[in-house]
C-alpha cells in the first residue's frame, strides 16, 4: 500500500464511532456515481433491517442496481465470532439485509432492480471468525450478489475516488496535510498549513457541471471533518473550530470569485460544508457552555499572570463564535409556514437566555483589552437587536453591558492609564499589563471602540448615562470611525479574502456633542457608504460575521446605524 494511502488507512481505522462512518461514507457513494436513496441518518432512531444506507448505482457489471449498505464501526468494527453472533451482530444483520423488503414506489422503476448488498466495516475480519462469516455469505446470497468493504477496500475506495483528485497526488499538498495532522493540537499553532492547502485545492478550476467539482467539494468537507474527528479524540475542538472557519470563508471567497453564488449545484454543496461546521460548533457549545456560564468560567487559573490578558482575549472570543453558531443555527429553521415566526422567537428567546448569562457570569466579556474587540461587542448587540422580538429587559440587559463596558474602560484609564490598544499589539498589552511600564509599541491614542459604544448607547435614549460617560471618557482619545472605501473594486469579495483595513476610510477627530440628541444628529448626517452584500441576497447573512472574526476586518457602520432613531 502506497505511503499516503496509508494515512487515509489510519484515518478510517480511527473512526471510533458509527456515526463517524455514517457521515462520511455517503460522500464517498456521490463521488462514485450513487443516487442516495436513504441515508442511516434519516432513518435513525427506526429500525433499519440491515440498510444504513440505500442507493441506487451502476454496478461493475454494468447493470443498475439497489444497493443496500449495512455499515459497522467501532465496537463491530473488526468482525470475531462474538460480533457475528450477537443481538444486532452481523448475521442478523445479513439476514435482514437479505429478507426485510425495502420499496419505494415514488421511485420509478425502483422496485424491479436487482438487489446488491454490501457489508462495510473500516476493520478486518478475524481469522476465526472467516469460516463463520462465508458459510452465512453463501447461504444467503448468490455469486455476485453480495461484497463486504473492509478497511482495505474502504481506503482504496476513498483514495481513488476521494484524495487522489486534489491531495494525495500532489507533494506539496499531503506535506501541508501532514503538518497539520501533527501540529494540531501543538500550543500556539494557527493552522497556516491548512489555510495553505486550502488555497492550494481552492486554486484549481472545477467546472460545476463535471465530477472533478463533486471531488473538489467532497474533499473540502472531508478535510473538515478530518479535523473534526482528530481534535475530538483529543478533547480539544478548538482546532476543528478554527479549522471550519478558514474552510468556510474562505470557499465562499472563492465562489464569490467564480460568481458562482447564484448555481444551485453549488449552493448545494456549499451546504454540506455548512452541515460540516454546524456539526463542529454546536459540539463545542455543548461541552463548553457548562462551563462557559459558571462564574468566571472563561477564566483559566492555569493561566498565571497572563489571565490579566488571556481572560479577556478568551471571552471576547467565545462571545463572538457563540453568536455566530446562533446565527448559523437560523439558516435551517426549526419550523416552516405560519408557525416559523412563533419557533424563531422561542429559540431566539433561549439563545438571549445563554448570551446573557456567558456575559454576566464572566467579567472578562466586559473588559475590552484591544480597540478590535469592538467587534465582538457589535456582534452581541447587533444579534439581539435583530432578534424578531426585542423585549424591554433585552434593552436594559443591552443598556447595562454597555454601561459595565464603558465602566471598565474608565476604571482601567484610573488605575493604570491605558485605555484599549489601537493597532493590535498583543505583545505589547501582555508586557504593559505585566510590568505597569508603556512600551513603546503601546498606542491608545485613538479609538473606534469608544465611539462605537457611544453610537450603540444612543440606541437606548440614556441622555443621563450619556453626560456620565463623555465626562469620563469622551475626550481622553481621538474618536475614529471607518467605512467601506474600494472604488473600482469588489469590496465583498476583499472582505471575505483577508483583512480590508487598507480598504477603509477614517474619519478622525470626532467631538461628542454636550447633548445625546445632538450626537444623534451628528451621526445620522455622517455619509453610508452602502455595501450590498451578494452573500446576503443568496440567504447567508451569517457568513459576514465569519471575516470579521478571522481576518479581524471592521463591521460597517450601516449594520448598527440604522438603530439609532432621531427624537
Amino acid at each position: 500500500m502506497a505511503t499516503n494511502n496509508i494515512i487515509v488507512r489510519e484515518y478510517l481505522e480511527s473512526l471510533a464511532e458509527k456515526d463517524e462512518l455514517d457521515y462520511i461514507f455517503p460522500l464517498l457513494l456521490s463521488l462514485k456515481g450513487f443516487k442516495i436513496i436513504r441515508t442511516a441518518k434519516e432513518a435513525l432512531g427506526q429500525s433499519q433491517y440491515g440498510k444504513d444506507i440505500i442507493a441506487v448505482g451502476i454496478d461493475e457489471d454494468g447493470v443498475k442496481k439497489r444497493f443496500y449498505f449495512e455499515l459497522k464501526g467501532h465496537a463491530d468494527k473488526d468482525i470475531d465470532i462474538a460480533s457475528i453472533s450477537k443481538s444486532d451482530g452481523i448475521s442478523e444483520s445479513l439476514h435482514e439485509m437479505k429478507f426485510a423488503i425495502y420499496e419505494d414506489s415514488g421511485i420509478p422503476g425502483f422496485n424491479h432492480l436487482p438487489v446488491k448488498a454490501v457489508l462495510v466495516h473500516n476493520g478486518i475480519v478475524k481469522p476465526n471468525a472467516m469460516p463463520v462469516l462465508e458459510g452465512i455469505i453463501k447461504n444467503l446470497f448468490k455469486e455476485g450478489d453480495f461484497e463486504r468493504w473492509g478497511i482495505y477496500e474502504l481506503t482504496v475506495q476513498f483514495s481513488e475516488h476521494l484524495f487522489n483528485e486534489y491531495l494525495l497526488t500532489d507533494s506539496e499538498n499531503i506535506k501541508l496535510f501532514k503538518r497539520t495532522l501533527v501540529l494540531l493540537n501543538a500550543p500556539d499553532y494557527d493552522l497556516r498549513d491548512f489555510s495553505t492547502l486550502l488555497d492550494r485545492l481552492l486554486n484549481n478550476k472545477a467546472d460545476i457541471k463535471t465530477r472533478a467539482f463533486a471531488k473538489l467539494f467532497a474533499t473540502l468537507n472531508l478535510l473538515g471533518y478530518i479535523l473534526y474527528h482528530y481534535s475530538n479524540e483529543e478533547q480539544n475542538l478548538e482546532p476543528a473550530r478554527q479549522g471550519m472557519s478558514i474552510l468556510i470563508v474562505k470557499t465562499w471567497a472563492w465562489i464569490l470569485q467564480q460568481r458562482l453564488e447564484k448555481k444551485k449545484p453549488v449552493k448545494r454543496a456549499f451546504e454540506k460544508l455548512l452541515g460540516t461546521q454546524y456539526r463542529v460548533l454546536d459540539e463545542y457549545l455543548k461541552t463548553t457552555l457548562p462551563v462557559a456560564v459558571l462564574k468566571d468560567g472563561i477564566f483559566s487559573e492555569k493561566g498565571g499572570p497572563y489571565e490579566n490578558v488571556g481572560y479577556s482575549m478568551r471571552a471576547m472570543e467565545y462571545l463572538g463564535n457563540m453568536v455566530y453558531f446562533f446565527y448559523l443555527r437560523h439558516h435551517w429553521p426549526a419550523s416552516k409556514g405560519k408557525g416559523r415566526s412563533t419557533v424563531k422567537k422561542r429559540l431566539e428567546k433561549a439563545q438571549k437566555e445563554v448570551l446573557f448569562k456567558v456575559i454576566n457570569a464572566n467579567a472578562g466579556c466586559q473588559r475590552p483589552l484591544l480597540d478590535r474587540h469592538s467587534r465582538h461587542i457589535l456582534m452581541t448587540v447587533l444579534f439581539v437587536l435583530q432578534c424578531e422580538e426585542v423585549t424591554e429587559a433585552d434593552k436594559i440587559m443591552l443598556h447595562n453591558y454597555l454601561a459595565e463596558i464603558i465602566n471598565n474602560i474608565i476604571l482601567l484609564k484610573s488605575m493604570r492609564d491605558l485605555l484599549p490598544e489601537f493597532t493590535d499589539k498583543l505583545e505589547a498589552l501582555i508586557e504593559f499589563m505585566a510590568t505597569n511600564q508603556r512600551p513603546d509599541e503601546y498606542i491608545d491614542s485613538s479609538s473606534m471602540l469608544i465611539l462605537i459604544l457611544f453610537e450603540l448607547l444612543a440606541v437606548f435614549d440614556n441622555e443621563e448615562f450619556y453626560q456620565s460617560a463623555r465626562s469620563g471618557l469622551g475626550s481622553l482619545a481621538d474618536l475614529q470611525t471607518a467605512y467601506p472605501y474600494a472604488p473600482d473594486q469588489d469590496m465583498e469579495l476583499l472582505f471575505f479574502s483577508g483583512n480590508t483595513h487598507d480598504q477603509m476610510a477614517v474619519e478622525s477627530s470626532i467631538k461628542l456633542p454636550e447633548k445625546l440628541a445632538d450626537f444623534k444628529t451628528f451621526i445620522k448626517a455622517r455619509p453610508s457608504f452602502q455595501v450590498t452584500f451578494r452573500t446576503d441576497v443568496e440567504g447567508y447573512p451569517f457568513l459576514k460575521w465569519l471575516p470579521v472574526l478571522y481576518y479581524h476586518n471592521d463591521i460597517f457602520p450601516q449594520y448598527w446605524r440604522q438603530y439609532i432613531q432621531l427624537s
